[in-house]
This record gives structure tokens, sequence and C-alpha cells, in this order.
């Protein structure tokens, strides 16, 4: 039955903006021995809260002297900080941040690469 009076809403969480920067602090070139912040935005442009969002981020052994903010916690056996977000609202957003130091030495050309995964109870794993 094809009823065009009928309509379908949609209210869920939606995360799909949230964005992951980082920055050398000291500014130029990164080398050897400088701290880098990373910063990761959880945007919710749903029309949903998200509940119980996690961010997770295995950090790469290349960075060393971590320092979680905004009440991560850092897990040296597997490399990971965690933060328990708790509930982003809908049309609003969380912050969370780390530091870290380069690795002395290091070669020439050596990638970091460093990703996060976000997941609350609405939205399945997202990397």
């Amino acid at each position: 039955m094809d009823d065009p009076t009928c309509v379908t809403v949609e209210s869920k969480p939606d995360i799909g903006p949230s964005t992951k920067s980082v920055e050398d602090l000291n500014g130029g070139k990164v080398e050897p021995g400088d701290t880098l912040r990373y910063t990761i935005k959880i945007d919710n442009i749903g029309t949903q809260n998200a509940t119980n969002v996690v961010v997770t981020d295995v950090v790469s052994t290349n960075l060393n002297h971590r320092h979680a903010a905004d009440g991560g916690t850092f897990n040296a056996a597997n490399q990971t900080i965690t933060w328990n977000v708790g509930q982003v609202n809908a049309k609003a957003s969380a912050t969370v941040r780390f530091t870290a130091v380069v690795v002395k030495p290091l070669d020439d050309g050596t990638k970091i690469s460093n990703q996060a995964s976000i997941t609350a109870t609405e939205i399945a794993v997202r990397c």
C-alpha cells in the first residue's frame, strides 16, 4: 500500500563529520623530540543524543611521554588511550586531546600514523 500521507521519521545521532588533527607545538617541521598535540572532535550533527560515547586511540610506538587530557587514561600495555565521553547531545560536540613526544633518535622520513575509533550505543564502530 503506497500512502502519500504516511511519513517515516528518522531520529538518530550522526557523528560522521567528527575530525582528528595534529599540531607540532613548536611549529615548523616535525623532528625527534618535538611535542605533538592530537585533538579529536566528536560532532553529533544528528537529531538524537549519542550515549555511552567512547573514544579509543592506539598510539604509535614512535611517540612517548603520552599524556591524555580531558579525562583520558593511557594503558601502557597496549599503547591505548581511552576516553569515556558519556553523552554527546544532538547538534553538539565534545573534544578530547592528548600530547606525545616524538622519540629520539628516529630515522629521517619515518611516518607516524594515528587513528582513533569512536563508539556509542546507537552507532557502530567508526575508524
